[in-house]
């Protein structure tokens, strides 16, 4: 337990520099030295004193993604929150992951969405472009104190033209999720180093040994992303460049689908067939009667495998090339939490934003719900409070040591990542050769850019 505790305080150590990794710094700024003793701190468990003459009933609504953790976590937040001002009444809209982002597009569209959402950081960019849908929350540092978090991590991947669309509540990292007892039936070593040449050949045993049981429990999204990863790792680049051009060429395409049919060909990864009809990897029997032995998925997600899962859990990083260009592991903003620039009370969502990130309270209660804060201030909290989960410590401490480069937000693009979630999908369903998958990716991709480029003009 003492090597746990000290392993945790060695991560909440390291945050400043894991905000710095990605720009290339080795100095932070005077604001950021002293902001670590004063986010999360400054706003102890006390109510708000400021007086006001009987504040007017105000209806906020706040929608996020989830398991039944985070649920009951940030609900118990927005009792805390009501209870000390009363005033005010907040909806809460909350579900699983796989429709929210749809959900999403058509509220803003349509003028109907929430007042204060929880959205992915990979999704900004796009939404921008079809006008401003968030506050700059640059504009409220005033009454949301940001002086914790390293301008530079904001910038890179919370920043749209400058404006602050959102506030990261959590640092996240890209990991093996295993099942520690899965690894002991078929003899698996935990300290294992995996690349994709031993990770194919144990994956291809463990079937052999039990036609019933796979490697891995493909989660249909990620599934993409350990492809991409290969990718990366195969040529440095990311999907898309940053002057809307395609980053691989079809051989490095082609040779990595060929490497995803090999693991659904040997048995490696649980049947697509047998796993389209639930969308969670957790939540599907296979995964939960011990038949597979790992989730590729972010660190922020270990809450809720674990409320699905009977044995005990390990985490260990992805398959790296021995002569990877680029290690594609991501870390990056678990969440963003955003306002609604239509809202009609920009000053409470502001209030409430401030205790959602820096309220003493408030971070003992949601806890490592959506993963380790962003602020040494704050996971010194969680630390002193024991609100972290050490396998959490764990996944952040290996992502730290091995991450990549960050995945630029071309190749976030939302119509071609849709063109490539397609493809693996005809690819794992075995519905078209990786060959043909490679020209078919490289042809849409690229016409895609040519339209993307077209209207930039």
């Amino acid at each position: 337990m003492m090597n746990k505790l000290i392993k945790i305080l060695a991560i909440v150590c390291a945050l400043t520099l894991i905000l710095a990794m990605f720009t290339g710094c080795t100095t932070k700024s005077k604001d950021n030295q002293a902001a670590t003793e004063t986010t999360a701190q400054k706003t102890a468990s006390a109510p708000d004193t400021t007086k006001q003459s009987s504040p007017d009933p105000v209806t906020l609504r706040f929608s996020w993604w989830g398991g039944d953790a985070r649920h009951k976590a940030t609900l118990e937040a927005i009792d805390l929150y009501t209870q000390r001002n009363p005033h005010v009444k907040i909806e809460a809209e909350y579900g699983g992951y796989s429709e929210y982002y749809q959900k999403l597009v058509t509220q803003l569209a349509g003028g109907a969405a929430p007042d204060i959402m929880q959205v992915d950081n990979i999704w900004i960019a796009d939404l921008y472009k079809q006008g401003e849908m968030f506050v700059d929350l640059y504009t409220l540092q005033d009454k949301i104190d940001i002086s914790g978090i390293d301008k530079t991590f904001l910038k890179n991947f919370c920043e749209v033209d400058g404006k602050l669309q959102g506030i990261p509540k959590s640092i996240t990292t890209v990991m093996f999720i295993y099942n520690k007892e899965f690894f002991k039936k078929f003899n698996i070593d935990e300290s294992i180093k995996l690349d994709w040449d031993n990770m194919l050949d144990i994956g291809t045993k463990v079937h052999q040994q039990d036609p019933e049981s796979y490697l891995i429990e493909p989660h249909f999204g990620m599934m993409k992303s350990l492809i991409l990863a290969y990718m990366k790792q195969k040529d440095g680049n990311n999907l898309i460049t940053d002057d809307y051009e395609l980053g691989h060429d079809k051989a490095v395409i082609a040779e990595a689908l060929a490497y995803f049919r090999k693991l659904m060909d040997n048995g490696v990864v649980v049947p697509y067939e047998d796993a389209a009809t639930i969308a969670e990897a957790d939540e599907r029997l296979t995964w939960q009667n011990g038949k597979s032995g790992i989730i590729y998925n972010f660190d922020g997600t270990i809450s809720k495998i674990k409320s699905n899962s009977t044995f005990e859990l390990g985490v260990m990083l992805p398959p790296i090339m021995p002569d990877a260009k680029d290690t594609a592991v991501t870390i990056k903003p678990g969440v963003l939490t955003s306002i609604n620039i239509d809202t009609k009370y920009i000053d409470e969502c502001a209030k409430f934003l401030d205790f959602y990130s820096n309220d003493k309270d408030a971070l003992l209660v949601l806890g490592d719900t959506r993963g380790v804060p962003p602020t040494t201030a704050a996971a010194k909290i969680l630390v002193e409070g024991k609100k972290i989960d050490p396998l959490l410590s764990d996944a952040l401490e290996l992502g730290k040591a091995n991450a990549g480069s960050p995945v630029n937000a071309n190749s976030n693009n939302t119509e071609i990542d849709k063109i490539v979630q397609d493809i693996m999908d005809e690819v794992g369903f075995k519905s078209k050769a990786p060959e043909k998958a490679a020209d078919d990716m490289v042809s849409k991709i690229e016409e895609k850019l040519a339209e993307i480029k077209k209207s930039m003009k």
